[in-house]
């Protein structure tokens, strides 16, 4: 299967039934290497979920859908789904960027002119 990522641990334990909140680790109380192995998986399979999910909020937001509409469904209140993902938001990134206020602007322009060594009164 293309683009389908294998747990070989989460899916012993879930074949076999072996796991459980209460299992005991390893006869001396150490971390078994399968264990270990489980816990790579994990993080592993979290990463990938991140992944997914970002590119799915990238996807919905180049496509219209509002940070309302993502929270909703990802069980988290707009602010929320937009402060998880506001790194990744295609709309927030191409927004122009604050016009400089008539101040600013004038204050550039002076200072331009001054360099270019032409004196306003």
């Amino acid at each position: 299967m293309i683009g389908v990522t294998r747990w070989p641990y989460l899916e012993q334990t879930r074949r076999e039934g072996t796991l459980s909140a209460g299992s005991p680790p390893g006869e001396d109380g150490a971390m078994t290497d399968s264990l270990r192995a489980g816990l790579r998986e994990v993080v592993a399979a979290r990463a990938t979920l991140d992944s997914l999910e970002a590119r799915l909020v990238i996807h919905a937001r180049r496509n219209g859908c509002t940070w309302a509409e993502l929270g909703q469904d990802l069980q988290l209140t707009a602010a929320g789904a937009r402060r998880r993902h506001l790194a990744v938001d295609p709309v927030f990134a191409v927004r122009p960027l604050k016009p400089p206020s008539i101040d600013e602007y004038h204050a550039e322009f002076v200072a331009a002119m001054r360099a270019q060594g032409i004196s306003l009164k």
